[in-house]
């Protein structure tokens, strides 16, 4: 029923035996086989074992590129987000102004109606922000 493997080491009926006195470790262990991280299921402790597909990991020399290529793509996406939001902006500010000079024509029309040159009424919106009885104050004022 027992083999001695070496001084100190017999094997019981798959039990491994190792003697104190040897000077080594004992284990005992109720396994018909051991693989190589200590389990008695026989898997063994290389990822490629476990998952069936291969490490997940980088392979050596390339550690980090992943990381790298991921920081450069979110670097980009925000330049071009800042980018999109600068033209956006831009093209409020044309309309805003483009539909101020329009408001401000309008106004304008108004107060040379009432006898008040084209400069000066001008003058009075843009300074009163296109209030018109704020304009009139102002112009009648002598401002």
């Amino acid at each position: 029923d027992s083999v001695i493997v070496s001084s100190g080491a017999s094997l019981h009926n798959g039990r491994f035996d190792i003697d104190d006195n040897s000077g080594s470790f004992a284990t005992n262990t109720d396994c018909d086989s051991l693989s190589n991280n200590g389990s008695c299921s026989g898997e063994s402790e290389d990822q490629k074992d476990k998952n069936g597909i291969g490490r997940s990991e980088n392979p050596p020399g390339s550690v980090g590129v992943n990381d790298r290529r991921e920081k450069i793509r979110h670097k980009n996406e925000r330049k071009h987000q800042r980018q999109k939001e600068k033209r956006a902006q831009e093209l409020r500010d044309r309309c805003t102004g483009y539909l101020m000079s329009r408001k401000l024509e309008a106004l304008n029309q108004q107060l040379v109606a009432m006898g008040f040159s084209s400069d000066r009424a001008t003058m009075a919106l843009i300074l009163n922000e296109g209030r018109v009885e704020d304009s009139v104050n102002w112009l009648i004022e002598g401002g």
